[in-house]
């Protein structure tokens, strides 16, 4: 990971990013294939402190990027899973999903999540729970 450090920040690209990061902008980066975009990522992470949020194509690049993410950090960040379309009786549909996405929002809200986090487009657009409906204020 040093190696990958000291020739991105020879980047004026990746330095402005950086810079964006820790000034806690919200930035958008695109054009980047999965492998540098992995790099970047981890690297921008560890060098800034600063939590990250992916946002991927669908579920399996979600969790390509988890995974890439895991070998560069040292622990594999979460993947908040899309929402699942039901066109049947909802009698029968799993709730797995919402399981998954409930735990994860509890997570960020217990505190900092690991590494950064990866979802997809559909997880992203999806409808998500107001924080005062998981964590009531006292």
């Amino acid at each position: 990971m040093n190696v990958l450090l000291s020739l991105l920040q020879k980047s004026t690209d990746y330095n402005q990013l950086l810079k964006a990061v820790e000034a806690k902008q919200a930035v958008a980066v695109s054009g980047l294939s999965q492998a540098p975009r992995s790099h970047v990522l981890a690297a921008v992470h560890e060098q800034s402190g600063r939590p990250l949020i992916a946002v991927c194509q669908d579920d399996m690049a979600a969790k390509r990027l988890a995974s890439e993410l895991g070998a560069f950090l040292g622990e594999e960040p979460p993947v908040l899973p899309s929402r699942e379309l039901t066109l049947a009786g909802a009698i029968g549909v799993s709730r797995q999903w919402e399981q998954q996405r409930l735990r994860l929002f509890i997570r960020a809200g217990a505190g900092p999540c690991p590494g950064a986090g990866g979802e997809s487009r559909c997880a992203a657009a999806a409808h998500n729970p107001a924080p005062d409906a998981l964590f009531p204020r006292q």
